[in-house]
């Protein structure tokens, strides 16, 4: 499932790389291209790479997590090290952890190489963007790029609603019918990171490029056949509490404690 996740995010990287460059704090006017991500004196590909032709030139490299990978800071640094060394061009990288599981307190922004007596010898930065902590309303004022992103924040758990409502509002007024369409299946899948998919399909089915969607249309049969399934290996009941706790965490918020107390007996 992570690997859905990462390729989701990867194509909002590769269509919307402007946006990305401002949200890591550099904004540009400048002719902005995906480049080839191939490393191929390791065998492996960065997961993203920008060519930013400003003057002089620079290169902006991005991996993005979803899960838990204790290599993927070693594994960023080749990469980083590889790609300039390609590319002859000074590099830029970033870690981006799509939620919880994937950090670490390993990524602080420094990466320190010791020698035998303990003293530094080299030290390389890196930016790390924890998805979920980013400012919900940044993102939905930001690149259209980056809305999908506002559904998995910390901000926005107690206001999906009005999140949805305000993502709606603005891809009417500015995105094409083919970029709107692309935009809320990235939200719908995205919203995986954090929430059930009930919660999903309840929130976005007003949306009219969602109910357009095939790919929705699609998760939502197979959801049900996977209900009916859960239904008749554990229980009816059980399969209508979960249902009715997603639907009521939209309107009324996550239960607390004693709610929750009372629907599971």
């Amino acid at each position: 499932m992570a690997k859905t996740y990462d390729a989701v995010l990867k194509h909002l990287v590769e269509a919307y790389p402007v946006a990305w460059l401002k949200s890591l704090g550099f904004p540009t006017t400048a002719p902005v291209r995906v480049i080839d991500a191939d490393v191929s004196t390791v065998t492996a590909a960065a997961d993203k790479v920008f060519w930013v032709e400003e003057t002089p030139p620079w290169l902006m490299h991005l991996e993005l997590q979803a899960g838990p990978d204790m290599d993927v800071l070693d594994r960023t640094h080749l990469y980083s090290t590889v790609l300039r060394r390609r590319h002859r061009l000074p590099v830029r990288s970033a870690i981006v952890l799509l939620r919880r599981e994937a950090d670490s307190p390993r990524f602080t922004g420094l990466l320190e190489h010791l020698d035998p007596a303990g003293d530094w010898e080299r030290r390389w930065r890196y930016q790390v963007i924890r998805v979920w902590l980013l400012p919900v309303e940044s993102l939905l004022t930001g690149g259209l790029g980056l809305l999908p992103l506002a559904l998995v924040t910390d901000e926005a758990v107690n206001r999906l609603p009005e999140v949805v409502r305000r993502m709606d509002d603005r891809l009417a007024a500015e995105a094409a019918p083919d970029e709107r369409k692309t935009l809320w299946t990235a939200a719908f899948f995205l919203m995986g990171l954090r929430h059930p998919p009930g919660m999903a399909v309840e929130l976005l089915k007003g949306v009219r490029e969602m109910e357009e969607s095939s790919t929705y249309q699609w998760v939502i049969e197979k959801g049900i056949e996977k209900g009916m399934e859960k239904g008749m290996e554990k229980g009816s009941k059980k399969v209508l509490k979960e249902t009715l706790i997603d639907i009521g965490a939209i309107r009324f918020g996550q239960p607390d404690a004693t709610a929750t107390a009372v629907l599971n007996s």
